[in-house]
């Protein structure tokens, strides 16, 4: 199992604190502890790459039986890039270049870097992820490549209502995927009700009004990102090929809006996603993101993690960010978990089936706009009631051997559909209806003692075999031919096994 915490993010902690920190850490009985490999602190000019801080960490962590993981962050991009490359950066619909600079949570910089759909960004993106991978092949302690944190249309966590990205590299990708979605112009015209006489003439669509073209905009991304996704793996892959490859969802994707109200920052599918990799994540701020009372953000997190085990398969799943300290929504705000959050966020990862617990972040945040937040530990290193409680349950859930159990799956589904939650998005970003009627169907079943799942429209076909036996579809609005297709085959079954029972 994976207990542990975010430790480095580039040039913080200190180095004075590394050799304390991670001796406390193995006294709490963690096992593992996060790494941020930033690009601009590696490769400061091109094609040289400094490890030293890395290394170091990795050395103390094989010193104090902590194993590592490596979480590579091409979003801190070097400067050099931007001299390079001025014309490969994201770009609104209506033409704004966005410029890189320093977000909340990158102290150096660089964000939110290039466009991949640039071939030669997406080359030295996927270089970066390769030679760092490739350093660290041999290196036993390192366990887990990491190589997207939180995949997402990265520009969209600050440009919340913008639609990105419409640069000349993404809108020909755009293009070239409807080419394949509908083969010929005469198709997409009956489809998105248009006249086009040319495939040139295609343009993102610059606001919310008509849905056929935005959903389709919409649906381009979530492949898109996969296939950015796709990249970076193979890179990992070259690199490293006896480590495992990992990514992780900043929350349950069909969740996200109606936590935060973003246009962009849910801009991923962790269906998708999922399928790339050997090693599945999610990151929650359950205390800060997930609702206002106790109740609410305790279940919310329950759901997510739910989400995400239906996701990741048969795929190792487990908390790659949980929140640790003090999340922190406006300057010097806060709201510190208990003793008693840390528990019950812990098993509810452990009841969806998830394998560990990796906490953001082991100390306080020195810098910038998540100053003072998140920290387990105090301000000079000392554990506070939040670092012990999540030391016992790495103690508790290694000595019950959590790693061996897996979830029963429940016959009663909850239906989840890229289509509907495509067709609110085209609606002027209203999925926040969609997740709240998710939220409202899980929230009955849980009060009532019901066990419940997920099921994806992707995953209907073997639901069945899966041993599904009742499914609740919300919200069925958008639902494509194969979708009702694949239901109503299932409710034949249903109805037929009822119908032999009654005869019997």
């Amino acid at each position: 199992m994976y207990f542990g915490a975010q430790y480095y993010r580039p040039p913080f902690p200190d180095r004075t604190c590394w050799e304390r920190d991670f001796l406390n850490m193995k006294q709490l009985g963690f096992h593992v502890v996060k790494l941020w490999a930033v690009w601009n602190d590696i490769e400061r000019e091109p094609d040289h790459f400094v490890f030293d801080d890395l290394d170091r960490l990795t050395e103390l962590a094989g010193k104090n039986g902590l194993k590592v993981i490596i979480n590579t962050i091409p979003e801190g991009a070097p400067y050099w890039l931007y001299e390079a490359y001025p014309d490969c950066l994201y770009e609104t619909v209506e033409g704004k270049k966005i410029t890189m600079g320093g977000p909340a949570n990158l102290p150096t910089g660089g964000w939110p870097g290039l466009c991949m759909d640039n071939p030669e960004v997406s080359d030295l993106v996927c270089n970066f992820i390769f030679r760092t991978a490739e350093h660290y092949r041999d290196n036993s302690s390192v366990i887990i490549l990491d190589v997207w944190n939180e995949p997402h249309l990265e520009p969209m966590f600050d440009y919340k209502n913008e639609l990105l990205c419409a640069c000349g590299a993404s809108k020909r990708a755009f293009r070239d995927w409807l080419k394949v979605r509908y083969g010929s112009l005469e198709r997409l015209n009956e489809a998105w009700f248009r006249r086009y006489s040319d495939w040139e003439e295609i343009v993102p669509p610059p606001r919310f009004g008509t849905y056929t073209d935005m959903m389709d905009w919409r649906r381009f991304w979530l492949y898109n990102l996969a296939e950015w996704l796709k990249r970076r793996v193979e890179a990992a892959r070259r690199g490293a090929p006896g480590k495992l490859i990992q990514t992780h969802s900043a929350s349950a994707d069909y969740m996200g809006a109606s936590s935060n109200g973003a246009l962009g920052i849910e801009l991923s599918d962790e269906f998708l996603l999922a399928r790339e990799v050997d090693v599945f994540g999610l990151s929650s701020f359950p205390k800060w993101l997930m609702g206002e009372t106790k109740r609410d953000y305790d279940l919310s997190h329950l759901l997510q993690s739910e989400i995400i085990c239906a996701a990741s398969r048969e795929k190792v799943f487990y908390q790659a960010e949980l929140q640790g300290g003090a999340g922190v929504p406006g300057f010097l705000a806060h709201k510190v978990p208990k003793r008693e959050d840390i528990r019950i966020w812990n098993w509810n990862t452990i009841a969806a089936g998830g394998k560990g617990v990796v906490y953001w972040q082991y100390a306080p945040e020195p810098a910038g706009m998540e100053s003072p937040g998140f920290g387990l530990t105090g301000f000079n290193g000392e554990n506070t009631e939040r670092s012990l409680e999540a030391g016992r349950c790495a103690k508790l859930f290694e000595a019950y051997e959590l790693d061996r159990s897996r979830p029963v799956p429940a016959i009663n589904g909850i239906y989840l559909s890229r289509n509907v939650d495509l067709l609110f998005f085209a609606a002027g970003a209203q999925e926040e209806k969609y997740a709240h009627s998710i939220y409202g169907v899980f929230k009955s079943c849980a009060e009532g003692g019901i066990p419940v799942r997920f099921v994806h429209g992707d995953y209907m076909e073997s639901a069945w075999e899966e041993g599904l036996r009742v499914l609740y579809v919300p919200m069925a609005l958008s639902l494509s031919d194969e979708e009702q297709s694949r239901i109503l085959k299932f409710a034949e079954m249903t109805s037929s096994v009822n119908s032999c029972q009654t005869m019997r």
